[in-house]
């Protein structure tokens, strides 16, 4: 088996070839639904077109095309959209953020939420929304033959489970999230302006909420492709710290640091990833567990 580090690297470095372009299904795939309107394509360049406003972060993930077919039967419209990602872990990454607390349907073979008028799935490395516009309640079980078929038709990459390099132990479920730089970052915790943990669009991070005693905080680490990488970052980090974090320890591999709330943050780097946890009661709370 490939050693996990290798496959970090081979991540970053793009060397996993990617699929064609996806087919998406014919006409006819349901009794009376038929495609209406050519199929769509958008390239990062052209996204912003699409979904003005959430370009960045799909770009920021690794996106690659967006194909969108719609399909109608009388007054009723349905649109499949097909986001490939470069990884998979970036599908998923893309998925944890737009899909919240997931509600499950019956009969998708892969990990999906919605309901009425909308299914959210990720299967290797695709990302896909499936829009019931009208929310009529007879077109539910048509996005779902639509789905079915779909993920038939790609071929299985599970990739790397990143979300099982978080620490186990007091984790909050379905708390876990993968980001890949700024605008993945900023909802969970602000460090600093830009890519403050020097992920230059490669290298990924997840972040989870952990409770001890009545205690929540928030854990983040980053996986980068070699220890003196985790170490140029922990130097950027320290440098370019937001000035609203005031410092109150630190060292060459270690900085505890206090927010605005007057709670406090811990910044570790060892071997190949950056351990920061935020939103600590105390400064000197033992740790959360591996």
């Amino acid at each position: 088996m490939m050693p996990f580090f290798l496959v970090l690297l081979a991540v970053a470095a793009g060397l996993f070839n990617p699929p064609a372009s996806v087919t998406c299904p014919e006409s006819g795939f349901y009794p009376g639904w038929d495609q209406s309107g050519n199929v769509q394509r958008f390239v990062p360049e052209t996204l912003f077109n699409h979904i003005n406003g959430g370009a960045e972060l799909f770009n920021e993930f690794g996106f690659r095309e967006l194909t969108l077919q719609r399909y109608a039967r009388k007054d009723t419209e349905i649109a499949l959209e097909v986001y490939e990602m470069d990884r998979p872990e970036s599908a998923l990454g893309v998925y944890l953020m737009k899909s919240g607390r997931e509600t499950k349907q019956t009969g998708i073979p892969a990990r999906h939420s919605g309901g009425l008028y909308q299914l959210m799935i990720v299967h290797s490395r695709y990302y896909i929304q499936i829009h019931n516009f009208s929310g009529d309640s007879a077109a539910v079980q048509v996005m779902k033959e639509l789905a079915v078929r779909l993920i038939h038709s790609i071929p299985v990459d599970p990739g790397v489970d990143l979300l099982e390099r978080l620490p186990r132990e007091n984790r909050v479920p379905g708390s876990q999230w993968i980001f890949r730089g700024p605008y993945g970052l900023q909802p969970v915790f602000t460090l600093g302006d830009g890519d403050i943990l020097s992920q230059k669009g490669e290298y990924y991070g997840v972040t989870g909420d952990y409770e001890k005693e009545g205690e929540l905080y928030t854990r983040i680490v980053v996986f980068y492709p070699n220890e003196s990488t985790a170490y140029s970052a922990f130097q950027y980090l320290s440098d370019n710290l937001d000035p609203f974090l005031t410092v109150l320890e630190s060292g060459p591999d270690f900085m505890v640091f206090q927010d605005y709330e007057s709670l406090y943050g811990r910044v570790h780097t060892k071997n190949s990833t950056l351990d920061i946890v935020v939103r600590l009661k105390e400064k000197t709370d033992p740790p959360i567990g591996r």
